[in-house]
């Protein structure tokens, strides 16, 4: 058996970062960019059952039934994005995310999608009013977040969206001593496949006290699943293997401390 793949991946990144001359109390900073990923892989399989001695070890070195096998995919990824960072007087500090991506894998008018995040902070050790606990307090902070990302990845399955025809040689059917070749009915498709969707949501505060001999941080959390990519179960008197599709929903909560 011998088996020849080539692999081939091509990414293109392009960004630009950009600060705004302000005021000293603020300070604004964004970025734009662009991302393009394209593969492809080839995969040529040979294989022969008999050899004639064992001391050569070649497929022209065999007799009886030799058979090849062939496979070929490609894949895409295309997308924008962009950050804008404010931060003022270094206690109240606020981030904008956003990615607008699109993929091979979906059908036209559903392959692009939008997820954008939103992240704020308040330095309250800066503050006025905590004046008197910078002695022993360096520095507090409370944050939120919530995001948004985009999954799109249904294992080696390239082409979900498209309906495709088996093909084989019969294992027990013969003609003139050669297996018989088939042609195995199209699977069903979901005509409304679309990206996955993660929503992230946290809400976090640090501190850090005594010349930093104490540092901690303390997290909530909740990572909503939507529309999760899957195979659903039908009767088995639909006839054939259920179509992936966005069929889930999942949630996970949860807590972290870090000391």
């Amino acid at each position: 058996n011998e088996v020849n793949d080539i692999n081939q991946y091509y990414v293109f990144n392009a960004y630009a970062d950009y600060e705004f001359s302000l005021p000293e109390k603020h300070s604004l900073t964004a970025m734009v960019g662009f991302n393009q990923e394209w593969g492809q892989n080839k995969r040529i399989r040979a294989q022969a059952n008999t050899l004639i001695t064992p001391l050569i070890t070649d497929l022209n070195a065999t007799i009886g039934m030799q058979q090849t096998f062939g496979s070929s995919n490609h894949n895409s990824l295309r997308g924008g994005f962009f950050r804008v960072n404010y931060i003022f007087d270094e206690r109240y500090l606020i981030e904008s995310n956003g990615r607008y991506d699109g993929t091979s894998r979906f059908p036209t008018d559903d392959r692009f999608g939008f997820f954008p995040s939103l992240s704020v902070g308040w330095r309250i050790s800066n503050e006025n009013f905590m004046a008197n606990t910078s002695s022993w307090l360096d520095e507090l902070k409370i944050r939120a977040s919530y995001g948004t990302l985009g999954n799109q990845l249904l294992g080696n399955n390239f082409y979900p969206y498209i309906p495709t025809m088996g093909i084989g040689q019969s294992g027990f059917m013969m003609t003139a001593g050669q297996r018989t070749p088939f042609v195995s009915p199209a699977g069903l498709v979901s005509p409304t496949l679309t990206w996955e969707t993660v929503i992230s949501q946290n809400l976090g505060v640090d501190f850090t006290m005594f010349g930093g001999k104490i540092d901690a941080s303390f997290d909530v959390f909740t990572r909503d699943t939507k529309d999760m990519l899957m195979r659903q179960e039908y009767p088995a008197i639909l006839g054939t293997a259920a179509p992936a599709s966005n069929a889930a929903d999942s949630r996970t909560t949860g807590w972290e401390l870090a000391l």
